[in-house]
C-alpha cells in the first residue's frame, strides 16, 4: 500500500497533467457545439476558402488584424479536406494546436533544464483557460496559439544556439542558427506580434548577457 501511495505521489504531475489535458479538449469540444462568433467563424471560413482552393495561403481573402500565413490556416486547411462538419474542423483544430503548444513548451524545457515534474505541473496549468482571455483566444478559439507555439520554439533554439557555442561543428551550428531566423521569419510573416511578444526580448536578453559577461 505504501509503495503505491509513493508511485501515486511520484506520478501526481504527469496524472494532473493528463487530466488538464482531458479537460482542456472536453472544453474544446463543448466549444464547438455552444458558442461561436463572428471573429472566430471567419477563421473557419478561411480554412475552407484555403481547402476550397487548394492553397495555404491566398491573394483573394482580405484578413482582418493579422496575416495568416504560418497559422491557424495551417491547421483548419487540411482539416476541411477531411471532414465537411464544421465543428467537427473546430475541437479537431483545436486540439492540434494544443498539443503544438505543449510540443513546442516541452521543447523549450528541456533547452533551459527543466525537470520532468516541473515540465507537467507548468503544462498542466498552460493548458487551464486561468482567464477568460486566455481560455477563449489562445486555448479554444486559437487567435494567439501561432505565436505563442512559434514564441517558444524560436526561444528554444535561441537557448540551444547559446548551449552548443564551440561545442559542435560550424555546420551543426549553421543548422540551428538557420533554424532559429526561419522560424523568426516565419512568426514576422503573420504579423507585427511577434517582435515584440519574443524577438525583442531575446534580442535585448542577448545584450544583457554580452555586457554582463565581460571582464
Amino acid at each position: 500500500m505504501k509503495k503505491t501511495l509513493r508511485l501515486l505521489l511520484r506520478q501526481l504531475p504527469l496524472i494532473l497533467f493528463v487530466l488538464a489535458l482531458l479537460f482542456s479538449f472536453s472544453v474544446a469540444y463543448y466549444f464547438a457545439y455552444h458558442y461561436n462568433d463572428s471573429d472566430f467563424a471567419s477563421e473557419l471560413l478561411l480554412g475552407n476558402f484555403l481547402a476550397e482552393q487548394n492553397k495555404l495561403i491566398s491573394s483573394d481573402w482580405f484578413y482582418g488584424s493579422e496575416l495568416r500565413v504560418v497559422s491557424t490556416n495551417l491547421v483548419y486547411m487540411p482539416l476541411f479536406k477531411l471532414f465537411d462538419d464544421w465543428r467537427t474542423v473546430y475541437f479537431v483544430g483545436a486540439w492540434i494546436i494544443q498539443l503544438l503548444l505543449v510540443g513546442s513548451y516541452y521543447y523549450l524545457s528541456r533547452q533551459i533544464g527543466l525537470k520532468r515534474n516541473a515540465f507537467f505541473l507548468s503544462a498542466a496549468l498552460m493548458l487551464l483557460p486561468v482567464c477568460i482571455l486566455y481560455g477563449r483566444f489562445t486555448l479554444y478559439q486559437t487567435y494567439y496559439a501561432p505565436c505563442t507555439i512559434l514564441g517558444f520554439l524560436i526561444a528554444g533554439f535561441y537557448l540551444s544556439v547559446i548551449r552548443h557555442r564551440g561545442r559542435q561543428t560550424f555546420i551543426a551550428q549553421g543548422l540551428r542558427l538557420f533554424a532559429l531566423f526561419a522560424l523568426a521569419f516565419a512568426g514576422s510573416l503573420n504579423g507585427a506580434r511577434q517582435i515584440p511578444g519574443t524577438i525583442l526580448p531575446l534580442a535585448a536578453a542577448a545584450v544583457a548577457v554580452s555586457i554582463l559577461s565581460q571582464p
